[in-house]
């Protein structure tokens, strides 16, 4: 969930523009309450960038991880990202015997 939260703020601010936090977020990993906080956190945080965008903002060249790409596309790495970080953590919880909850989009 760290890996995560960490990424959501890290690929914001090169796909959207935005101004990277202050400080980075600080959470307790082993408080769930301090984890499923800081993790809506860093998606409004996304979800904030994305409501901003124009078409135009879409079609804008951005760098992200040293090569150049479409605003958009970038986007579609980051959900690439989120996707494949989440079944990582399904796959976890039912090694431990746990039913991982439903899920949903953006």
């Amino acid at each position: 969930m760290s890996h995560q939260i960490q990424a959501n703020y890290g690929f914001a601010p090169a796909i959207f523009g935005l101004e990277k936090p202050a400080s980075s977020p600080v959470w307790d990993d082993e408080v769930k309450d301090d984890v499923v906080k800081t993790m809506e956190a860093s998606f409004k945080y996304i979800k904030d960038g994305i409501n901003e965008m124009t078409q135009a903002d879409l079609d804008e060249q951005v760098e992200v991880f040293g090569n150049s790409t479409s605003r958009l596309r970038a986007i579609l790495i980051l959900t690439s990202h989120l996707q494949r970080e989440h079944g990582k953590a399904i796959t976890y919880v039912r090694i431990k015997g746990i039913a991982p909850a439903g899920s949903g989009g953006w």
